[in-house]
């Protein structure tokens, strides 16, 4: 009985993974195309009205992701899709600004 027991939790994962949710529940489907810079899948997510704040275990999200890849357009899509309130966001204060730092570019209004 218990192996059967261990084979289901095993298999509960594995369909968790292959739909894009992680253990917690969350959707990472946006995070994975990210990583991937799958500008395609990026958008259609985006439209679909995915979580753009959805963390991974470590805490990354797909803004950050962007920002590893340097991709800058994906930054910009995931900006103007949600970005963040300060109380919740990885940075404190001006979100926007932040991002635009990280992403190399010119806070607006500075320049």
């Amino acid at each position: 009985m218990r192996l059967c027991n261990t084979s289901v939790a095993a298999g509960a994962v594995v369909v968790l993974w292959l739909a894009g949710v992680s253990a917690a529940g969350i959707d990472v489907r946006l995070i994975e195309a990210v990583k991937d810079q799958d500008r395609e899948a990026v958008r259609a997510l985006l439209k679909q009205k995915a979580d753009v704040n959805a963390r991974e275990g470590d805490g990354a999200t797909a803004l950050h992701w962007a920002v590893v890849r340097d991709d800058v357009e994906m930054i910009d899509a995931l900006r103007r899709d949600d970005p963040p309130p300060p109380s919740r966001g990885a940075f404190p204060g001006d979100f926007r600004k932040a991002s635009r730092i990280l992403a190399g570019l010119e806070p607006e209004g500075d320049a």
